[in-house]
């Protein structure tokens, strides 16, 4: 991050949202340290389960035009995107970076804006 000019302010685990009201740019990654790409995977880590459920949730959902896909065709489309050499999910931007990254935490998989019924460590294969 400091080699493009961005000051690391702090870093927190999954599902605690950072103490700032403040905008800023974060990202989402598998590493445990902000500046090393140290949590590769081969595969990308998609859970068939909520898979399953995003499928269920989401009847009208097409994959190459194919109404209604299976789960292993679109966890196979969904880890087509992986690069099995980075460890960054998402890098965002926001004007309160604790009200977005609550965001997150909450969304449910298949729903168009951030719910206010189930967080996503609920989910799963969210470990607790």
């Amino acid at each position: 991050m400091r080699t493009i000019g961005l000051a690391v302010r702090g870093q927190t685990a999954w599902g605690v949202a950072p103490p700032s009201t403040k905008p800023g740019v974060y990202l989402i990654s598998l590493s445990s340290q902000a500046d090393r790409n140290d949590a590769t995977r081969p595969v990308a880590p998609v859970c068939e389960q909520a898979v399953a459920q995003w499928l269920a949730l989401v009847p009208g959902l097409e994959l190459d035009g194919k109404l209604g896909p299976s789960v292993n065709e679109l966890v196979a489309c969904l880890q087509g995107f992986w690069l099995p050499d980075e460890s960054i999910l998402y890098i965002g931007k926001a004007t309160s970076l604790t009200q977005r990254l609550n965001q997150f935490f909450r969304h449910r998989l298949g729903n168009r804006s951030p719910p206010r019924r189930r967080p996503l460590d609920q989910s799963p294969c969210v470990p607790q």
